[in-house]
């Protein structure tokens, strides 16, 4: 059987860090009245931050001007080619051997040009089991293919049986930085475009992949292609560029083909005005998840509230005892805007009766809801609990003697942060019209491929265990 050809990347980093080579030959670089040139380098440095800097061996001046106009901290402009005129750069280092060493403060092509497709790569997503694709002699599972109206997105894993490159492994040994995949993106009809024609879908998409992956994803290195695939516009910019980090994450791995609709209707409601509140809400949703610590139940449960104001103001919510008095809204306890938020969703408000056979790992916020109703049932349900927790660490009861800020131990604080991360996931989800097949994070075990069906389709509301 015969395989397409996995896109090429026009960048590619066989182990994490490794430096990235984006331009060798002349440099000017403009300070004041004073230019200079000679032979350099521009390139990518992942640490102690990922940035791109520029190195050059200046050619040789009048002792009359030497370097007496350079230092390190200076502003100036950095001459290129026809895409890199007058980028804004920062000197940090010149030397008496005719040095010039400065990074970019601005990285976008200040080129306005139209192509065909665009290429570009992705650092740091995620391996999954996608359509087939060729690579030299052998073939791997490593396409994604999104679609929104007219325009389409190949993504490609760069996993290559072949080299034996083994990106994924070596990322969460060594973690950083490595380009995973090489993108195309182009218009169904072939028409031309230029970069702020879908600019906005980038940042959609960026900010899509990162709530895929529960992780900062980075997108960039942006390629110009005409017909002949031949490149005639590049600009090096990349959106969300941060460190490797281990998490959880609702994607089905296995199962990445669920996801293709999941874009379309995601992009839809981006397009809708709601780019500002996606963005804080999966910027809170990524951060909350990086560690589970009590700043993260913090964010997990402001992304949840402000869903729920979404929800409620924006009339998503329908029918409900606010429909006709928001300013009302603002005045409820965070635990009624959680049952409001999580009850429209489908999702359920109480742990099952047989949870200790569930095998869910929420044995602390277990124990705590048992407890409370021996003790008049003030928390009520999961929504009374998670914001007990959370209002204990935000807003600890005025005493006039010295008290422990949260009654609750480090295990009850873990399992509430990742019991709302599940809600906010999940919420998200049902928002984005998500109909397929999810990662559970709250199971104790659970093998490679393990996944259940979102809980508004399983129509199960009363429980929380993995559908049979």
């Amino acid at each position: 059987m015969i395989y397409s050809q996995g896109l090429q990347p026009h960048h590619e980093t066989q182990s994490p860090n490794q430096k990235i080579s984006l331009y060798k030959g002349r440099i000017q670089l403009v300070h004041e009245n004073m230019i200079f040139e000679g032979e350099g380098e521009v390139y990518i440095k992942w640490f102690p931050s990922a940035r791109i800097l520029f190195s050059m061996d200046c050619d040789n001046l009048p002792p009359t001007i030497g370097f007496f106009g350079l230092r390190a901290g200076q502003k100036v402009k950095i001459n290129l080619n026809s895409d890199y005129q007058d980028v804004d750069a920062f000197l940090q280092k010149v030397t008496t051997e005719w040095q010039v060493v400065g990074m970019f403060n601005n990285s976008n092509s200040n080129r306005s040009f139209n192509f065909q497709k665009l290429d570009f790569h992705l650092v740091n997503f995620v391996d999954f089991s996608g359509d087939t694709i060729q690579r030299g002699r052998f073939w791997t599972k490593g396409r994604l293919k999104l679609e929104f109206k007219n325009w389409s997105i190949i993504i490609d894993s760069l996993e290559n049986p072949e080299s034996g490159n083994k990106i994924f492994k070596a990322l969460k040994d060594d973690g950083g930085y490595v380009i995973t995949h090489v993108c195309r993106l182009f218009h169904k009809d072939d028409i031309l475009f230029d970069f702020n024609d879908i600019d906005d879908i980038i940042q959609g998409l960026n900010c899509f992949l990162s709530f895929v992956a529960g992780r900062w994803v980075g997108v960039g290195l942006f390629y110009g292609l005409d017909e002949k695939n031949e490149v005639i516009w590049e600009s090096w910019q990349y959106y969300n560029l941060q460190p490797f980090q281990q998490c959880s994450s609702w994607f089905p791995t296995q199962k990445p083909k669920e996801v293709e609709y999941l874009f379309s209707r995601f992009m839809d409601i981006w397009k809708d005005n709601y780019q500002e509140s996606i963005s804080i809400l999966i910027y809170w949703y990524v951060e909350s998840n990086q560690v589970l610590s009590p700043q993260s139940l913090l964010m997990a449960q402001s992304a949840l509230e402000l869903l729920s104001w979404i929800f409620v103001t924006h009339g998503i919510i329908t029918n409900n005892q606010f429909s006709e008095d928001l300013k009302a809204f603002n005045n409820v306890a965070a635990s009624e805007k959680l049952r409001i938020l999580m009850s429209w969703c489908s999702l359920p408000l109480d742990l099952p009766d047989n949870y200790q056979s569930s095998g869910l790992l929420l044995n602390e916020i277990h124990e705590i809801l048992e407890k409370d109703k021996t003790q008049g049932d003030k928390l009520k349900d999961i929504p009374g609990c998670l914001a007990n927790i959370r209002n204990r660490l935000a807003h600890p009861p005025r005493q006039k003697t010295k008290q422990q800020i949260t009654v609750y131990n480090t295990q009850a604080k873990i399992e509430a942060t990742r019991l709302s991360l599940w809600y906010l996931e999940l919420c998200l989800l049902h928002w984005f019209g998500y109909q397929g097949e999810y990662s559970n994070r709250l199971l104790k075990t659970k093998n490679s491929g393990d996944y259940e069906k979102v809980p508004w389709v399983k129509n199960q509301i009363s429980s929380l265990l993995p559908a049979k």
